[in-house]
């Protein structure tokens, strides 16, 4: 599907969650695409673009103050995730958001050295 196709069909609401789902699960590459998803109401599109690795940076940012837990966790286990975001992360409410951003710092520390 082409961006332009994704809009007309996201703008009509013809495209429904399991398929917004599907279309950030299988790696969407068009960050355009993204972009868009990542303010979708459903958490669950949120989550997937939030771990999405072609999400782009400045999306990453915003979704790491998403209310629901889960797309603060995405954020946290994404390789692509500024440092600054997961040291922010490391005193989040959430303990489950906090341990993933530990883990994720540790790589990237690991992987840097």
């Amino acid at each position: 599907m082409t961006y332009e196709e994704f809009c007309i069909q996201y703008a009509l609401g013809t495209l429904d969650e399991d398929y917004l789902i599907k279309l950030c699960k299988n790696i969407c590459k068009d960050k355009r695409i993204l972009i868009a998803l990542s303010k979708n109401k459903s958490h669950w599109v949120r989550w997937d673009v939030a771990e999405n690795p072609n999400t782009p940076k400045e999306i990453l940012i915003y979704l790491s103050k998403d209310p629901w837990e889960m797309v603060r966790i995405g954020i946290a286990r994404n390789p692509k995730t500024p440092r600054k975001v997961l040291r922010r992360l490391l005193f989040d409410k959430s303990q489950y958001v906090k341990t993933e951003a530990e883990d994720r710092l540790r790589k990237k520390n690991k992987n840097s050295s």
